[in-house]
């Protein structure tokens, strides 16, 4: 089913590198929060009914190939799938990628505050939950200042 076009304005440049600057902050968090992680992370689960890293991360990558999808036209939502720990972390990689990508290349206006808003903040929720989860796994990440990291829009892989 395709996405109103027709109600929305064009983004203008400044919000587009304002906007992929947001996706290389979420890679870049995201880097931060899988860097390093135990074996058998992505099953760990702190409650009963809580959801583990691996439905979080599966979770994640249908957030962003539907972004992707919605700035395309589209506004089908992928299925959920979870994967092995490593496939998904490498998954939801390339998605950001060709989420920036498709965003930087767009040629259709798109919902840019509705993405933000809804799928982009909802994703930075779940990367601090990832964070927090490595803490209770006694595996805490390492204190990093997000203020003076080097993110830059179109920046987006694991080795930061």
């Amino acid at each position: 089913m395709p996405v109103q076009q027709s109600r929305m304005e064009p983004v203008h440049p400044e919000a587009i590198a304002l906007f992929r600057h947001a996706i290389a902050t979420l890679a870049y968090r995201f880097a931060v929060a899988v860097r390093d992680s135990p074996n058998g992370f992505a099953d760990y689960t702190p409650c009963p009914g809580g959801r583990s890293p691996g439905q979080i991360l599966a979770h994640l990558n249908v957030l962003i190939e539907w972004s992707t999808n919605v700035v395309e036209g589209s506004s089908d939502r992928p299925k959920e799938a979870l994967l092995v720990w490593d496939q998904a972390v490498r998954r939801f990689v390339a998605l950001l990628n060709a989420f920036d990508a498709t965003v930087a290349t767009a040629a259709r206006p798109f919902p840019a505050e509705k993405l933000l808003q809804g799928p982009l903040a909802d994703a930075l929720t779940h990367v601090g939950q990832l964070t927090m989860l490595r803490r209770m796994a006694s595996s805490p990440v390492h204190a990093e200042s997000y203020f003076r990291a080097e993110i830059q829009a179109g920046q987006i892989r694991l080795d930061v």
